[in-house]
């Protein structure tokens, strides 16, 4: 996948490889420009969400207040007209 595909992602991270499949989308492994921090975004399509997106809005929304050890930790929420991105924390697998 090229990354121009999220422009919105573009000069901030590189994507890597697909990590993870779902319902709304995808998770992607990719690699934070600045840092060289290895992360997770899950990357979901508002066109799938259909009548879920005020379930998406609480997940996000509960995640943000969230600080467990296991549990992802999520750094940046970025959001287009079409695409919520979660930028998340990699867990060692």
């Amino acid at each position: 996948m090229s990354p121009n595909t999220y422009p919105a992602l573009s000069g901030y991270y590189e994507l890597l490889k697909t990590i993870g499949n779902g319902g709304f989308g995808k998770v992607k492994q990719a690699i934070h420009l600045l840092t060289g921090e290895f992360v997770a975004i899950k990357i979901i399509d508002k066109a799938k969400l259909g009548s879920d997106v005020a379930r998406i809005a609480l997940e996000i929304a509960a995640m943000k207040d969230l600080r467990h050890q296991h549990i992802c930790q999520l750094y940046q929420v970025i959001e287009t007209d079409d695409f919520y991105f979660l930028v998340l924390e990699v867990i060692s697998n």
